[in-house]
């Protein structure tokens, strides 16, 4: 039941429902007047557009619409508004009481509209009625709303599922329990409960939680905007508590306009919940995501944020009208920044976002023992479709910690040539830059890496001894399909080279080239192509001038051929100059049992499983070595055993052998030695060899024969001691046979041992005897 006084009238009203009941009139009013506004006071239609009539209080027009502050049928039907309305004696209105249990918000506030219309003190431009129309739809429960004194109005109210334009930046209220109050063309609102969720779809794809005891609005209807305003306040937003104080003034004319201005601090919090208050909106789905899964951990120190100009303008990039910036200190970082890659972890720097471009800056990290400094992430631009991620690092330390990181990261091809160079260094510096889609790639958006390593005071040792030079600095640069480009200045025990490798498009590989600063007749030159570029497998090329690091030898090659990987195999064809035979076989895993020595050499040999196995068992191939002059300084066990069998200590062979000449045609094969042909002239006697040794198994099946120099003197008058059998057959054949020659003697005094069995402990057998009739075969 509502009760109306008109200037010492009063008439009680009950509306229920869409249903309106007059209970009685005061004598001021006339019969005429009273029939009159009961007339206007009938039943209003079904028809929900259809408004009551207007009646006319004084100089005070109100048009109540009541029939449409519902939205349904029984919404109607149910909706209880009381209306308590007082005037003067003039007719003027002086106070007006509103309750409701629940009615359509919008329709509420074209009512409240048209009472201020008529209130004193409210300028013209109300009835513009612009600030209704940033308003869609929405329901207000349990009114109680007291108006007086002119346009200022106290009261409660909850308000559910206020839905605004499309075109504006107002969020929308899913539930909001507050006091209302309208002062000055001022509405003040203050939320009564602790969680309120909002809607702000232009900004977040999902509603906001907010949680504070004590929000606090203030809603200024002004000549041409509508002016919202939160005043320093302690604010819960999506879990990140924070002091805000904001306005957002919207123009009438031109909602998209919007401009918003805020300020923002949080304390310490953690990474998840600033990615929580992120406008993923505008950011997109690709973006979040990495933002949340990719940044494993991180400490918040501190977050500020801005927002300034129009928020039109938020969802883009560059030198705009309009931007917000968020800021924070962050600290204990896991960043898992791109897969394949190793994970950066405790890192320390900044977070920094304007608009659509994040900066994540000033990174200090470790990454398996290497520690990384001037790191950045940076999303510049998160409109691009697909938007797209920058990543740079610099990384320091020892050469063998950043070959570990390249080998675990995609650029593990560029370890394996660094690998296969035998490139070392003291220490280095890598620096590493990343562009990759964070959506499906087409051309325009691939992923792309640069990067480059400098190794300091370098060096490179090949394997097998190949070649072996320092220098001072080695500069190697990359991409995301390997290794682009190395350059440096090598010195070796002999000369300083130019070491250059280049990719190359056609046909795909790395080409290798070392030239010599200052020429010169035996100066290295060597040439070779790595294949494939993304992952070289095999290298091929020539050389000359190789000497070995003691220069014990100068090779040719002639052919190069070596397939890279976990079965390698190293094939090298070509000629070579003995300076030192004895050296350069122990460069090759010969024992010390040679000395000096110089001659030439013939080779087509191969290695297999490089580094997996002894170079003699992986030795494979054809060798011809054609020496004089030199020494076996210590006889092997079993050469030894053979001496001691053959009474050689008579020609004074003991454990060091000088020789003048030795010859041998070789052949490996899977650890298993073939000597085809050998013969060792030490001048008093010859040594001629042919048989096996199996250096994977350690046994040997090889025949030694022992001839004698019978041509010196010294060896003549040793062969009695050697074998007085032999020195009186000898002496009786010279004198009756002139013709008895040389050789005719040296093969009759010849004897051959067999040797079978452990190399360390071989069985010795004289594979025959000396009979007489067999020196004059």
């Amino acid at each position: 039941m509502t009760k109306i006084e008109l200037s010492g009238a009063k008439i009680s009203l009950a509306l229920k429902g869409n249903k309106v009941q007059i209970n009685g009139l005061q004598r001021s009013f006339t019969p005429d007047d009273a029939s009159e506004l009961l007339a206007r006071f009938k039943e209003p239609s079904k028809d929900k557009d259809k408004r009551l009539p207007r009646f006319i209080l004084s100089d005070v027009m109100i048009d109540l619409n009541y029939a449409g502050l519902a939205e349904t049928e029984e919404q109607a039907s149910n909706a209880n508004l009381v209306f308590d309305l007082t005037t003067t004696r003039q007719g003027s209105v002086e106070a007006l009481f509103l309750k409701s249990d629940h009615f359509d918000f919008v329709k509420f506030a074209q009512v409240l509209d048209e009472y201020l219309q008529g209130m004193k003190g409210v300028d013209a431009y109300l009835a513009k009625r612009k600030w209704l129309e940033l308003f869609v739809s929405g329901q207000v429960k349990n009114l109680n709303l007291r108006c007086e004194n002119g346009p200022n109005c106290e009261g409660l109210a909850e308000l559910e599922n206020l839905k605004t334009n499309e075109d504006n930046w107002i969020p929308a209220v899913d539930k909001l329990d507050a006091a209302l109050k309208w002062k000055d063309n001022v509405l003040h609102i203050e939320a009564r409960d602790s969680v309120k969720t909002l809607k702000w779809k232009k900004l977040y794809a999902e509603p906001l939680k907010i949680t504070t005891r004590a929000l606090k609005l203030e809603i200024h209807i002004l000549d041409k905007n509508l002016q919202i305003q939160i005043p320093q306040t302690k604010l819960g937003y999506n879990a990140v508590n924070a002091d805000v104080n904001a306005t957002i003034d919207i123009p009438f004319d031109a909602p998209a306009d919007t401009v918003l201005r805020y300020d923002a601090e949080a304390d310490s919090t953690d990474w998840q919940k600033v990615v929580a208050v992120l406008p993923d909106a505008i950011i997109g789905d690709a973006t979040m995501g990495w933002l949340s899964k990719n940044i494993k951990h991180a400490d918040i120190r501190r977050v500020q944020s801005k927002g300034r100009g129009f928020v039109r303008d938020y969802g883009t990039v560059g030198d705009v009208k309009g931007h917000f910036t968020i800021n924070a200190a962050i600290s204990a970082v896991k960043l898992d920044y791109l897969k394949g890659w190793p994970l950066l972890d405790a890192c320390d720097g900044q977070f920094a976002m304007k608009n659509l471009r994040i900066d994540i800056s000033s990174l200090t990290c470790k990454s398996m023992q290497v520690a990384v400094s001037k790191g950045s992430v940076v999303f510049p631009d998160l409109t691009a479709k697909p938007p797209f991620i920058v990543i740079g690092f610099e990384a320091r330390g020892t050469f063998a910690q950043s070959l570990s990181y390249l080998k675990a990261s995609p650029l593990l091809s560029v370890g394996k040539v660094l690998d296969v160079l035998g490139v070392k260094a003291a220490d280095q510096t890598t620096t590493i830059a990343i562009r990759a889609p964070l959506g499906k790639a087409d051309e325009k958006n691939k992923l792309s890496v640069e990067g480059t390593t400098i190794a300091n005071k370098a060096s490179i040792d090949t394997p097998v001894g190949l070649y072996s030079g320092k220098s001072e600095r080695i500069h190697v640069s990359y991409d995301q399909s390997g290794l682009k480009n190395l350059e440096g200045q090598l010195i070796s025990a002999f000369e300083s080279s130019d070491l250059k490798i280049q990719r190359s498009k056609t046909p795909d590989g790395l080409a290798i080239e070392l030239v010599p600063l200052k020429p010169g007749p035996d100066s290295l030159r060597a040439s070779a192509f790595l294949s494939p570029a993304t992952g070289p497998s095999r290298i091929r090329g020539t050389a000359e001038g190789i000497k070995l690091k003691d220069r014990s030898a100068v090779a040719n090659v002639e052919e190069i051929d070596w397939t890279l990987g976990e079965n390698s195999l190293l094939k090298v064809r070509g000629r070579g100059l003995l300076q030192d035979l004895g050296a350069a076989a122990q460069n090759f895993g010969v024992p010390d049992v040679l000395k000096e020595g110089k001659g030439t050499v013939t080779y087509d040999l191969s290695l297999s499983k490089i580094g997996k196995q002894p170079i003699l068992v992986a030795l494979g191939g054809s060798l011809s070595v054609d020496a004089k002059d030199g020494v076996i300084s210590r006889l092997p066990t079993w050469a030894a055993t053979a001496v001691n069998a053959a009474n050689l200590q008579s020609f004074k062979v003991d454990e060091k052998l000088p020789y003048k000449e030795l010859k041998a045609d070789l052949t490996f094969v899977d650890g298993n030695l073939s000597v085809k042909k050998s013969s060792l002239n030490a001048g008093i006697i010859e040594v001629q060899g042919q048989g096996e040794v199996n250096f994977a198994s350690n046994h040997m099946n090889l025949n030694l024969k022992f001839v004698p120099d019978l041509g010196s003197a010294p060896t003549a008058l040793a062969i009695g001691i050697w074998n007085p059998f032999v020195g009186a057959a000898l002496f009786g054949v010279s004198q009756y046979d002139d013709r008895a020659s040389d050789s005719f003697l040296n093969r009759l005094a010849a004897q051959t041992y067999k040797l079978e069995g452990p190399t360390k402990d071989p069985k010795v057998s004289l594979v025959k005897l000396f009979e007489l009739k067999d020196a004059f075969r």
